[in-house]
């Protein structure tokens, strides 16, 4: 079923000196949208990466998901120095990113923007995550980290994975995205991936998908 997802990744970034241990995290938030509206949340890569690790991971999630639409972040975490550096890669590797820059609102605070495009998803039950992530049966630091936001929010010491989270529903100009919205009928369970381990200074290739949209399409 990942063909009729429409996934995007939502990237938030924190200070990109992987020795500050007090800084924000870097969140990667991949996540398909089916007919019915229900968000899959597919992988979150959270940490403090250095540059080179974070233009590296734009490539993997790729390179994992081939269907991802974009990636979407804030217009003003989207540095020169970042867009130097993955344009360079990009080009090197004839590899090209969609990179949508999202506008923030400055009317309302993040914590409200985030209460306001999530609340009602999770109360209708919405959302969901990959058993990869993790769960309360079987805890990662990943799955610690997102309970812990949820469970503490708006008065935790981060927020960044619900930050990413939010962006998904959100478009470019910083308004509710109108995607969101059930189609002509609900998808059964879906097929969740995990994405394999980052290892930030391996050369990843991107596979031959020729078998894979054959499969798809029939061509």
């Amino acid at each position: 079923l990942m063909p009729r997802y429409a996934i995007e990744t939502t990237v938030d970034l924190g200070g990109m000196d992987p020795n500050n241990t007090r800084g924000d995290y870097t969140v990667f938030n991949t996540a398909g949208r089916d007919r019915d509206g229900r968000l899959d949340v597919l992988s979150i890569q959270r940490g403090r990466f250095s540059d080179e690790q974070i233009i590296e991971l734009f490539f993997l999630i790729q390179q994992t998901y081939p269907m991802n639409q974009r990636f979407k972040m804030q217009k003003d975490h989207l540095t020169v120095g970042l867009q130097s550096g993955l344009r360079r890669e990009m080009a090197k590797r004839q590899k090209w990113r969609v990179i949508e820059p999202r506008t923030i609102s400055t009317t309302e605070s993040k914590r409200y923007r985030i209460k306001r495009s999530l609340q009602g998803w999770f109360k209708m039950g919405l959302i969901r995550f990959c058993d990869a992530i993790g769960s309360w049966e079987r805890p990662t630091a990943t799955s610690d980290a997102l309970i812990h936001e949820i469970l503490r929010f708006p008065k935790g010491a981060n927020d960044d994975i619900l930050d990413t989270l939010a962006d998904h529903f959100m478009d470019r100009d910083g308004e509710m995205s109108l995607d969101s919205v059930p189609g002509d009928k609900p998808e059964t369970e879906p097929r969740l991936f995990k994405l394999p381990e980052f290892d930030p200074f391996k050369v990843y290739h991107e596979p031959d998908m020729s078998d894979y949209y054959a499969a798809v399409t029939g061509v």
